[in-house]
């Protein structure tokens, strides 16, 4: 039972990481595309859906209805994804890969005609976008009952209705873990 819980605790970690990677990912894409791609000729439902409604649905599932924590650790992970895509959108150039065979995933990270913007606008997104996306997020998810920045966890009580049945009801609870000893 132990090892099982064990095991449990690795995969809803796994899923906040998960989670953390995906939101500030979308919200830097989000960033991306309003700031250098989008070029004020009026809204296709398709840009809005793909660089706006799926950064604000996934903040919603996950600070609404999953409920899931932001830790600062997990921005780690997100870095570790984003050099991976970095080093993707290199190859993706070198190779001239895509519908086009012109090796451009966004026109603005064009490594073949203008390696220096690229590398600018790949800076300003990793240092600036990310941090700045990731800091919202977590303020969002501050807002969110029972997630807690502090490392603490969720605690469950027994509440005893006047039918003498009982449920758990979650709660937010101070928690010290001195206090366990």
């Amino acid at each position: 039972q132990q090892q099982q819980q064990q095991q449990l605790a690795y995969i809803i970690r796994f899923v906040w990481i998960v989670y953390t990677v995906a939101l500030v990912a979308e919200f830097v894409v989000m960033c991306g595309y309003w700031t250098f791609i989008y070029d004020g000729n009026g809204f296709q439902l398709h840009s809005l859906y793909l660089h706006l409604f799926i950064g604000l649905i996934l903040l919603f599932d996950g600070n609404v209805v999953g409920r899931i924590p932001l830790r600062c650790k997990h921005i780690l992970w997100f870095y570790v994804y984003a050099a991976l895509y970095l080093i993707w959108s290199l190859i993706f150039a070198y190779w001239k890969l895509g519908k086009n065979h012109d090796g451009v995933i966004y026109t603005v990270m064009d490594w073949n005609k203008n390696p220096k913007l690229a590398s600018i606008v790949v800076a300003i997104l990793a240092f600036v976008a990310a941090p700045l996306s990731f800091f919202f997020c977590w303020l969002c998810s501050l807002w969110s009952k029972g997630c807690t920045f502090d490392g603490g966890r969720r605690l469950y009580k027994e509440v005893h209705m006047p039918d003498v049945t009982a449920s758990f009801d979650e709660e937010i609870v101070p928690f010290d873990a001195n206090s366990l000893k």
